[in-house]
């Protein structure tokens, strides 16, 4: 939807908190939530509110800033978070990823609507040292970078490429 219309920065913090619930709630440690996104001016606007959601329910979040969707996949996996979350245009909003970087089965994503829609029946909100914390990981983009130029097995020297990644999340990658 459109930021700050049918995506606000309340609906980001509902989606932080029953998304992390629910992606961690069988969990018996602190979970951790990687979060990207992509240019848009709202993107910084949505991830916090969406973080603020997370950690809000006891959940423990790390931003990797703009990134493009694979790379938070990938990331989520590597650095073995309980779940990733993109905020993206091109997903028209929020995509959620499971621990393992792939994306969530229509089942989870129904019982995070449900949640939301019923006001978060039976989520606890922790306080004190119980709730959750921000980490800023500007450095995971270089990981994606390395893991991309190792996964191609083909020598590019001395060829020309253009690529025009549209002011996209893929812009420094």
């Amino acid at each position: 939807g459109i930021a700050n219309e049918e995506l606000t920065p309340l609906m980001a913090m509902q989606l932080g908190q029953a998304g992390a619930y629910v992606l961690t709630k069988e969990k018996e440690h602190k979970p951790t939530i990687m979060v990207g996104c992509d240019t848009r001016i709202s993107g910084d606007m949505l991830a916090n509110a969406l973080m603020a959601g997370a950690c809000s329910v006891g959940a423990n979040c790390v931003y990797v800033g703009i990134m493009p969707t694979p790379a938070v996949a990938y990331l989520t996996q590597k650095y073995k978070v309980d779940a990733g979350v993109v905020i993206s245009a091109s997903h028209n909003g929020i995509k959620f990823f499971d621990g393992n970087g792939y994306k969530l089965p229509d089942k989870l994503e129904d019982e995070i609507e449900w949640l939301i829609r019923n006001h978060m029946p039976d989520v606890k909100f922790p306080t004190g040292t119980a709730v959750g914390k921000v980490k800023y990981r500007t450095d995971a983009r270089e990981e994606y970078i390395n893991h991309a130029i190792q996964s191609v097995a083909v020598a590019l020297d001395g060829m020309k490429i253009v690529v025009d990644c549209a002011e996209g999340a893929s812009y420094y990658t």
